[in-house]
């Protein structure tokens, strides 16, 4: 029979855990079913409290253990949002290129968002999220959570300055991976459109507006084939980045 300290740590563990899994893709998130994320948490949760050094020191009154589970929730949420933020990146180069092709007006349903999104940022998810799991990224993101327990002890993580400077620099790069990935579609396509307005002042009789479209499509997808190696070359600068990043941020949070 479990003693009142073991099931405590249980619980300060499981909100760390299930703050983490249930908004953290590909773990968590709206395609995800809420059973599943519950489930998932618990048994990570029930491996993760054999694992963890029992000298934790636990709140003995009501707002301590108020502000312990807060705090522990705030943790799991940070580490989650810190990965869907630098997921916004890549949906943001998606979105750039759709809008460069000229698809931005039509979309499937993405059921990560629960709204449609254009193909390209399927596409991009896609193929990043197969790469994540060639190089067991599940697996360093999972290590992460794991050894910021080691970093943050139950209860008491502490946001300091480098913590907050460490996030604002990090979402600057939002716009930087957005660029990166979308850079040899937007110059393709902006070469194209230099062409057709070159041409469209040699021989203002031709009507290029109707050719706008299908070349705009035909060139974007010829450029995303031709650039599939060096897109799959940055995604995995990107995640080595984002692991490293990682590591720091959660470290700022440290006591």
């Amino acid at each position: 029979m479990p003693s009142d300290f073991e099931l405590a740590r249980f619980f300060l563990v499981f909100l760390r855990v299930s703050a983490f899994l249930s908004f953290a893709p590909p773990f968590g998130g709206k395609d995800v079913a809420p059973m599943a994320r519950a489930g998932f948490s618990f048994l990570t949760a029930t491996l993760l409290v054999t694992w963890i050094p029992s000298s934790a020191t636990l709140p003995h009154d009501g707002l301590g253990w108020a502000l312990a589970a807060g705090t522990e929730l705030l943790v799991g949420l940070v580490i989650a949002g810190f990965w869907s933020m630098f997921l916004t990146g890549i949906q943001m180069a998606g979105h750039l290129m759709g809008a460069q092709m000229g698809l931005g007006w039509g979309g499937l349903f993405d059921p990560t968002v629960g709204d449609s999104s254009e193909v390209v940022v399927l596409f991009q998810r896609m193929i990043f999220f197969l790469l994540f799991f060639a190089v067991d990224g599940h697996l360093r993101l999972m290590e992460i959570l794991v050894r910021s327990f080691e970093w943050v002890p139950l209860g008491n993580a502490a946001f300091h300055g480098s913590f907050f400077s460490n996030w604002s620099a990090s979402f600057g790069n939002l716009f930087e991976i957005g660029f990166k990935l979308a850079a040899p579609l937007t110059v393709a396509i902006w070469l194209l459109t230099i062409g057709l307005g070159l041409i469209g002042r040699a021989a203002p009789q031709m009507n290029l507006l109707s050719l706008d479209f299908p070349l705009r499509s035909v060139v974007g997808f010829f450029v995303l084939a031709l650039s599939a190696p060096h897109l799959t070359r940055v995604c995995e600068r990107l995640l080595d980045l984002f692991f490293k990043r990682a590591d720091v941020l959660v470290r700022c949070l440290a006591p």
